[in-house]
């Protein structure tokens, strides 16, 4: 009746059972943040209902509340003797994963959870999702497209196997799995990523999804993309200009907290590729910022600017907010591990990024940090090993400054190393992609140098 087959939800309540499977639903139709006003109900109905209890520690992890699915995890585990098998061996992994965070029986619960039950689609998704944050991105589409065809009316695996696919450079292919994910559920932001990686890639059909992320974008992500593709081709005059509207549409709607992001935003932009004036604007404005999210994305940027004083600051009130807001936890992590790095511990620094990249697999941009840890305690074939996944994954990026910035990185590095044609190839990419950009466009003058 509620569509939930008994031996896969052990619960003594009929009602949280009911509550159970609305929650399934809605995260297969909606989002995982639409789900969880349903199994929270179910937990409330039934104190003891183990696997609910495992779903709100997989939706919360995958939101970036990293202590809120900890916490869940772990009850579910303490119920874990009153449950089917098959619930034991999903709750013994989710625990690995998220309470443990022991990657190697991560991967043994899952491995023997697919095993037992292959027909099971959230497993080998959840394999996938390991692979993912293991950069083992053959191993990841495997499990992911296992996983849609035991399912395929599930938008999940298809959504992770369009993001994996772009990462690969399979565009193509990653456009197929992203129209068949959008169908089965609206996701705004599939629908940029694949809008954005069509206009990097100069693809022919990036007018078409364009249209089509119309549809279901909100305005303001809608300009915040235009923004964006303003931004990587080097035309900061139109990137301001664009965000000066988007901050007086915010204002008009009352949205303050809108205008602070977009203030953040081109502060970290502009002190990112200007330096100078704007990294001490971005010092200045760090030392008043209240919000700990805004001073978070501060912090990050400073500290892969080498400004660490103000992190070294920020840091302690940082850490307090915990790890249920990942706008704020996953920036802090950034700032520490630089500053790890600074004390002489970039080992420690490096494991920091790593566990990051195992809470939210999808942050591959991360690898860019590891890289410039690496780089600046002379592991330099380390850290060309590191850029080269963020170069290499350009279409995943989308529109992301990281890609051009990391580029510009390996370029300056191999020329430090007297590899002067790899250097020449970094380059060559910028100056092509920085074509049309603003003649005092600072990023430029140092690809030509």
């Amino acid at each position: 009746k509620y569509d939930v087959p008994v031996t896969d939800a052990t619960t003594s309540s009929l009602e949280a059972l009911r509550a159970y499977g609305l929650g399934v639903r809605a995260r297969a139709t909606k989002s995982d943040a639409e789900s969880i006003p349903f199994f929270r109900p179910a937990i409330d109905l039934d104190p003891n209902f183990a696997l609910a209890y495992a779903k709100l520690g997989v939706v919360s992890g995958h939101l970036g509340r990293v202590d809120d699915g900890k916490a869940f995890a772990l009850k579910a585990y303490e119920l874990r003797d009153r449950v089917s098998e098959y619930e034991r061996l999903y709750i013994n992994w989710n625990h690995a994963a998220r309470v443990l965070q022991d990657q190697t029986k991560a991967r043994e619960a899952l491995e023997l959870l697919t095993a037992s039950y292959p027909r099971d689609f959230a497993s080998h998704n959840n394999l996938g999702v390991y692979y993912n944050g293991r950069a083992e991105f053959d191993k990841a589409l495997l499990a992911y497209r296992a996983a849609s065809a035991i399912a395929p009316d599930e938008p999940l695996p298809l959504s992770n196997a369009a993001y994996v696919l772009l990462f690969l450079g399979r565009a193509d292919e990653a456009y197929v799995a992203a129209e068949q994910a959008l169908a089965l559920r609206p996701n705004p932001g599939l629908a940029v990523a694949r809008w954005t990686s069509a206009v990097v890639g100069r693809h022919p059909r990036a007018a078409e999804f364009e249209e089509e992320a119309r549809k279901m974008v909100p305005d303001d992500q809608l300009l915040g993309a235009r923004a964006g593709i303003a931004l990587w081709r080097g035309q900061l005059k139109a990137y301001s200009a664009l965000q000066a509207e988007g901050r007086a549409k915010a204002r008009a709607a009352n949205n303050q907290d809108l205008v602070a992001s977009i203030e953040t935003s081109e502060r970290l932009v502009r002190a990112l590729f200007d330096r100078g004036a704007a990294l001490a604007a971005l010092k200045a404005a760090a030392a008043r910022e209240t919000n700990p999210g805004q001073l978070a994305q501060m912090v990050s940027a400073l500290a892969s600017l080498g400004e660490l004083a103000p992190v070294r600051a920020a840091l302690p009130r940082l850490l307090k907010e915990g790890r249920n807001n990942q706008a704020v936890w996953l920036p802090t992590t950034v700032g520490q591990a630089f500053v790890l790095a600074a004390d002489g511990k970039p080992a420690d620094g490096i494991a920091l990024i790593e566990s990051a990249l195992n809470d939210v697999p999808r942050a591959q941009d991360l690898h860019t940090i590891i890289g410039q840890i690496r780089q600046a305690s002379g592991d330099a074939d380390g850290a060309i090993a590191s850029y080269g996944i963020v170069i290499k994954a350009q279409s995943y990026f989308g529109l992301s400054p990281v890609v051009p910035v990391t580029r510009l990185a390996l370029g300056e590095l191999l020329a430090s190393r007297g590899d002067a044609a790899g250097a020449k190839a970094q380059f060559d990419v910028l100056i092509e992609q920085w074509k049309d950009a603003d003649s005092d466009f600072a990023l430029l003058k140092r690809a030509r140098k």
